[in-house]
């Protein structure tokens, strides 16, 4: 039985894998390379864009045969390549194969990605002398390359000839030996994250604890506002005790308009004088719609009778008498029920009422409400002064807190006013990159990203230095 093998079988992988690893086709290919083949393999390896990483490659058995064979130098490159920089290929050519031009260029990369590693801002002198670069030009315009290349992100700063590293877009292998930094580093880093956390749950407790202090003060000036509402309203109800039923009139002269109020001041100042002007503790109150008294013929004769008696008596007194104006009132009348007749054979007096009259009531209260708001007003200037006070508390231990840093910075003046603003430059990039798209806000996605990244680093050193 025969068959044929489909070229989809072969250990070759798709492109859609290759695209996510670039380095993984090379690897599977590796399984099985040997001699010529993995010697071009490496070559194809080392040229091959986006591959940056070789570490995989390096640990295939195939691959490492080559490290004590006579095509050793097929190894020394791709280790170059894993850990080398550009200087290295020079000091030591005949060791290695002999490079392309885009091969040179490839390593040119890497080496600048070990460079920013070490130091963030790199002069142009050393760019020039790590690459064997002979002029800025050609230096800046493979700076250029690599940034879009992903390879690297940052920006040229030509005023002082420097490369500004933001970060480095890719990792380069990792040697044997540099194994135990990192975990060193790691570990820093997480014992750092463990003293931040506890500081911050320390601010978070002081926070509640001012917290729940502030709700306490709250709490008791809401029950003393309440009390003092209280007392205004019992110190109110016992003035109108004490005032009798002149307090009960006194505030029926308050809730009814003043033309009608003197109305009825005058209507009631006539019929006491008629009704012989004696007053009574004694309130009667009566429903009257209409506006009409009306009252018996008997009690119409009783009062002119008491009329006519009280002006003799006046009289023998030699006591001026009032006459009062006849009582002409749309919404009140005195009329009989029986055969409806008036009563003119004698004038009374008019007797003021022995009660405080609207206005000065008016006065009292005015005087009530304006001492309240006096009191309130001194207590309105005493939360302020206590505010106040607990700001400038809080400017003293910002004050002190930044002291603390100075101090531990070994820097003893830190001028507020004159330092640097955190991630300027991430700022500036971002405003320029808005200035430029302002229709299309998206392209400034990754630079906003690397401004809030900064920000972030910097709020992270800033507490673990205060910590």
């Amino acid at each position: 039985m025969t068959g044929t093998v489909n070229e989809d079988d072969n250990v070759v992988p798709s492109t859609e894998k290759a695209s996510n690893n670039p380095l993984e086709q090379f690897v599977l290919l590796a399984k099985t390379a040997k001699g010529a083949a993995a010697l071009e393999l490496i070559k194809q390896v080392i040229e091959t864009p986006g591959v940056h990483v070789f570490g995989e490659l390096l640990d295939m058995p195939n691959i490492k045969e080559l490290d004590n064979s006579p095509h050793a130098e097929y190894w020394n490159t791709l280790n170059l390549f894993a850990y080398g920089t550009y200087k290295d290929y020079l000091k030591n050519i005949d060791n290695y194969l002999k490079l392309t031009p885009v091969q040179q260029k490839k390593l040119q990369h890497l080496t600048i990605v070990t460079l920013a590693e070490k130091s963030k801002c790199i002069p142009y002198s050393e760019l020039l002398e790590e690459l064997d670069i002979k002029n800025v030009r050609d230096l800046e315009d493979l700076i250029i390359e690599a940034v879009y290349a992903d390879i690297i992100h940052g920006k040229l700063d030509q005023k002082n000839s420097q490369l500004e590293v933001d970060y480095a877009g890719l990792g380069r292998d990792v040697k044997p030996g540099e194994t135990r930094d990192v975990v060193e580093t790691l570990a820093l880093w997480g014992d750092t994250c463990n003293t931040v956390l506890a500081c911050i749950e320390d601010q978070v407790k002081k926070a509640n604890n001012e917290k729940h202090k502030a709700t306490l003060h709250k709490d008791q000036l809401q029950q003393n506002i309440a009390a003092i509402k209280k007392s205004i309203v019992s110190q109110v109800q016992e003035a109108d005790v004490a005032g009798g039923s002149s307090g009960e009139l006194n505030r029926e002269a308050m809730s009814v308009p003043s033309e009608s109020k003197k109305k009825q001041q005058k209507t009631k100042g006539a019929i006491l004088a008629i009704m012989g002007s004696s007053q009574s503790s004694r309130k009667l109150t009566i429903n009257n719609e209409d506006g009409v008294i009306q009252i018996s013929t008997d009690l119409v004769q009783r009062l002119s009778a008491n009329s006519k008696k009280s002006l003799t008596n006046l009289q023998d007194d030699k006591t001026p008498v009032i006459t009062p104006e006849p009582i002409v009132n749309q919404q009140t009348s005195i009329e009989p029920i029986q055969n409806k007749k008036s009563s003119n054979e004698g004038q009374a007096q008019n007797y003021p009422e022995y009660t405080m009259t609207a206005y000065k009531i008016q006065q009292q209260k005015e005087a009530e409400l304006k001492a309240q708001d006096q009191y309130w007003q001194k207590r309105l200037e005493n939360v302020k002064s206590s505010q106040e006070k607990i700001t400038n508390v809080f400017n003293e231990e910002y004050k002190r807190a930044i002291a603390e840093i100075s101090n531990a910075k070994g820097n003893k003046n830190i001028d507020l006013n004159t330092t640097t603003p955190a991630c300027g430059p991430n700022k500036d990039k971002v405003l320029q990159c808005y200035n430029e798209n302002p229709r299309e806000i998206l392209k400034c996605a990754s630079l906003v990203e690397e401004f809030n990244n900064c920000v972030d680093q910097r709020r992270f050193g800033l507490i673990s230095a205060k910590c």
